[in-house]
């Protein structure tokens, strides 16, 4: 009988001291045992430190690294160049898992023969009434195009990294940016481009705890743009490399540039709310919707677009009263 495979679960820690816990106790409980737990702790001001070195004491699987700050990117890319597992994944320090997350997410890959997999997940808050795991779960396998289709959907696929397992062999030598916000969807997209075949399983076996002191729960800002950027890196890499997603990828970027003027124009002070809407209508220039596309959309898209080539700030003005997209 063969080996199981090694799993390396890399956890980046910083701040994090009343969730730490709660996280690796979730992994070392796994019902798949095989596993390099990497606590990457991110010059974490707290008790995170200490706290990891007592978990190492406890269980040998887990390797604490100690780095300075430099981010989440910078902290999952330290796991990185230490693990040693066949395959990968990412869990958030304030998040948790469910026991048979690995085992589920590894059998997905193996029994499908796929590259990566994904699994449902739930948002989790002080005080939420979880709904019940279910104990089946089903498999539905998909190929590169219809992987990235979904991505860019951002439904059966989500941008995020931490509710997925990875070949070792297929993120290679894709590192996250540093220093930027909504750092998985600089990331997501070019790890999708590489994969045969991607399996999706509608186990809910990832705990998204979602903090009012976290980054996203954090005011808009201009860094929040990010989020664009990222997606106008993914338009040019599916205009040279999947040209039969392009036009999807357009339609997505031009309503994403929407929403951030929306926003832009809700959280921000004039000169700030100028800035941003400068950027996006430059982002909206480099990406136009070409004219066939324009008569294939639907006419309420065709309209936005048609306004928004007119004047962005009007129609982010117009949709925020309707509050359309809010």
């Amino acid at each position: 009988m063969s080996e199981k495979p090694m799993v390396s679960l890399i956890v980046p820690v910083y701040g994090v001291q009343a969730y730490l816990d709660r996280c690796v106790q979730s992994i070392v409980d796994q019902t798949y045992t095989n596993l390099e737990i990497l606590l990457v702790d991110d010059g974490s001001p707290d008790a995170c430190p200490q706290m990891c070195e007592e978990w190492a004491k406890r269980d040998s699987r887990i390797c604490v690294i100690h780095k300075e700050n430099g981010g989440l990117s910078d902290a999952r890319n330290a796991g990185l160049s230490a693990c040693t597992g066949e395959y990968i994944g990412f869990i958030d320090s304030d998040d948790w898992i469910e026991p048979m997350f690995v085992q589920n997410l590894l059998g997905a890959i193996e029994h499908n023969d796929c590259d990566a997999a994904g699994c449902a997940y739930r948002r989790c808050t002080q005080g939420l009434a979880y709904e019940s795991v279910p104990e089946q779960h089903t498999a539905r396998v998909l190929d590169r195009q219809t992987a990235m289709s979904e991505l860019i959907d951002n439904r059966l696929i989500q941008q995020v990294v931490w509710n997925k397992l990875y070949k070792r062999t297929l993120i290679d030598g894709i590192l996250f940016e540093k220093e930027k916000y909504h750092e998985d969807e600089f990331w997501s997209y070019q790890v999708l481009g590489r994969v045969s075949r991607y399996a999706v399983i509608d186990y809910i076996g990832y705990d998204y705890f979602q903090r009012t002191d976290s980054i996203m729960g954090e005011a808009y800002s201009l860094k929040r743009l990010d989020a664009v950027e990222a997606k106008a890196r993914r338009q040019a890499y599916l205009e040279e490399n999947m040209p039969e997603l392009a036009e999807k990828g357009r339609i997505n970027l031009l309503f994403t540039c929407m929403w951030h003027g929306q926003m832009a124009m809700r959280s921000m002070n004039k000169s700030q709310e100028k800035q941003a809407i400068e950027i996006l209508e430059r982002i909206m220039r480099e990406y136009p919707i070409m004219a066939d596309e324009i008569k294939k959309m639907k006419a309420s898209w065709r309209i936005w677009y048609i306004l928004a080539r007119i004047s962005l700030p009007l129609v982010c003005r117009v949709r925020n009263v309707l509050r359309i997209g809010l």
